[in-house]
């Protein structure tokens, strides 16, 4: 590693100071060894920062630190990636204060600006899941690199997907790029290591804290010329990557969802002003011109069931949304003899299926 780099990633590291400063630090030294070498040649250069951050950078300014980290890198099998590096993804590079430094797990060469971050709720619908999923697949067949957290719910759909139509994926954390979150994961997070990468701005051995999440948004938004919005709240995480998005003058799409569902005021709220509605992958394409899916995902072919009278009745109910038995019971006021027999006659007929926690649904 060269010495500019060693420099960069020594100021891109230290814990206090953020991307913001390490900008404003090099706007002040205009060079990175300038700013190495005024920790010890000039001990007023930084009284612009407060004492916490220069207290770090004198704290931490020794080669052996720069080594330590390289050395952690190196064990986790992590490389570190500055705006130095020619794999620096360049659609990132142009968005306010970019992070100094990456942490890959996977290999960024794989990259291109062809490419949608797809984000929604950790508590999606199972319909939900399967729309996200079978887009991202849809995309990735295309040429579309698919960009998300590797959070549960949407987040893990779209990188599913994403694996399963071959293309590349790239997730964003909010610990470090070797900390599998959530844990559950981690095949996942294998097969996207495979076919692209795990970024993280922070160290290796980062945990997982709450506040690193809402700023690893705009990374996410900024990997990608489309933001993505599928089932969400108006307020949570969704909601911080499209301003993200909107603040780097990204476009910013969303999947359409049921009025009545609280899931759906986000997604429904950028349509109602002006964004892209996403009913399949050929929206997106077509919005840059990207052509049109390339090859269609097989489907499931559906048999012509014949459903008695009850039958149909909690078919048109679940149509509208998974429910638990309670739940059927309380809307379909059929007697409980006739439910059971029917939900069961369903499941053998293969036009419903029992999900954990004893909840119905529609295959």
């Amino acid at each position: 590693m060269d010495i500019a780099k060693r420099r960069w990633l020594w100021l891109a590291s230290l814990e206090k100071i953020n991307a913001k400063d390490f900008y404003d630090i090099l706007a002040n030294f205009e060079d990175i060894e300038n700013v190495w070498d005024s920790v010890t040649l000039n001990t007023k250069a930084f009284d612009f920062l407060d004492d916490a951050k220069k207290a770090c950078i004198y704290q931490h300014h020794s080669e052996e630190y720069i080594d330590s980290i390289i050395e952690k890198c190196d064990k986790a099998g992590i490389s570190p990636v500055t705006r130095l590096d020619d794999d620096y993804p360049a659609l990132l590079a142009e968005i306010p204060a970019p992070p100094p430094a990456l942490y890959i797990k996977g290999s960024l060469k794989a990259y291109t600006s062809r490419s949608a971050a797809i984000v929604g709720t950790r508590r999606c619908s199972r319909k939900g899941a399967e729309f996200v999923e079978g887009l991202a697949e849809d995309l990735s067949r295309s040429g579309v690199a698919i960009v998300s957290g590797l959070a549960r719910g949407i987040d893990t759909a779209a990188h599913t997907g994403a694996v399963k139509g071959g293309g590349v994926t790239f997730s964003v954390l909010g610990c470090g790029t070797d900390v599998v979150y959530p844990k559950e994961n981690q095949k996942l997070y294998d097969a996207i290591c495979e076919k692209g990468a795990i970024i993280s701005e922070y160290l290796p051995g980062t945990p997982p804290i709450p506040w690193n999440f809402p700023l690893r948004n705009r990374i996410i938004s900024g990997l990608s010329r489309a933001t993505i919005i599928a089932e969400s709240q108006f307020k949570g995480g969704a909601n911080i990557t499209m301003k993200y998005a909107t603040d780097q003058g990204r476009d910013v799409m969303a999947v359409p969802g049921n009025p009545y569902d609280k899931q759906s005021e986000l997604p429904n709220f950028i349509i109602k002003n002006g964004g892209v509605m996403v009913q399949c992958a050929d929206d997106v394409l077509a919005e840059f011109g990207w052509g049109k899916t390339r090859t269609k995902r097989k489907r499931d072919v559906k048999l012509n069931i014949q459903l008695d009278f009850f039958e149909q009745q909690l078919y048109n109910l679940l149509l509208q949304g998974d429910l638990s038995i309670e739940e059927i019971e309380n809307k379909s006021e059929i007697e409980p003899q006739a439910l059971y027999a029917s939900l069961t006659m369903m499941e053998m007929k293969g036009v419903l299926q029992r999900l954990p926690g004893n909840i119905f649904g529609i295959k």
